[in-house]
């Protein structure tokens, strides 16, 4: 991941393959490598997400009355997105 010869590679095949051949046929690039071009720089933009995490905190504020228990779901939330990221 992260590596640029990569995704110019992945680009120049989405190039070929951008026309559909006879009949409609079309061809899509696929796997490991596209999937890495496609997650580089897609990064949620940093005061979206802050804002975000704000009113998903208020909400669970209000939700669980306590100043303490909000927390959990929270830190469980981050936790699955970092494991997911890697």
């Amino acid at each position: 991941a992260g590596d640029d010869t990569v995704g110019t590679a992945v680009e120049r095949l989405r190039a070929a393959v951008a026309d559909p051949g006879p009949g409609g046929l079309r061809a899509l690039v696929t796997g490991e490598a596209a999937l890495d071009a496609d997650n580089d720089g897609g990064d949620v933009d940093g005061p979206l997400l802050l804002t975000s995490m704000a009113i998903v905190a208020v909400l669970l504020l209000l939700t669980y009355r306590s100043p303490v228990l909000w927390l959990a779901p929270l830190l469980a939330a981050g936790l699955a997105v970092m494991v997911a990221r890697g």
